[in-house]
């Protein structure tokens, strides 16, 4: 039981392990944060007739990233909305975010839906 709680032990410290700088540099390529990133500025920015309402924005999933090169990731998605008639309505969208590694934030450089 020992040699087990030890090696549960030793796991976490391994993971715990990484320094900030391969902390930024994983957050700069790996695709589940593009994601996590893309559907808060599609949730703020997605560019919807004004009086429909945003319902759902699709997850880890339901949606593609595409890694580009320099921090920069291509996210495809669907959202779905209210259009204001009582009607639901589902659309794709592709946003373009990069990671500015120097100032730990993402920005967004395009939305199309």
């Amino acid at each position: 039981m020992r040699s087990f709680i030890a090696l549960c032990v030793a796991v976490a410290l391994a993971s715990c392990s990484k320094t900030p700088e391969e902390l930024t540099q994983e957050a700069c390529i790996d695709s589940r944060y593009a994601i996590q990133v893309s559907r808060k500025f599609v949730k703020r920015y997605a560019p919807l007739p004004h009086i429909a309402k945003l319902i759902a924005v699709s997850g880890q999933e339901d949606s593609k990233s595409t890694y580009r090169g320099d921090c920069i990731h291509n996210v495809e998605g669907w959202v779905e909305f209210d259009n204001g008639f009582g009607d639901i309505k589902r659309r794709t969208f592709t946003i373009k975010v990069e990671y500015i590694m120097s100032e730990d934030h993402w920005t967004m450089h395009e939305i199309i839906l």
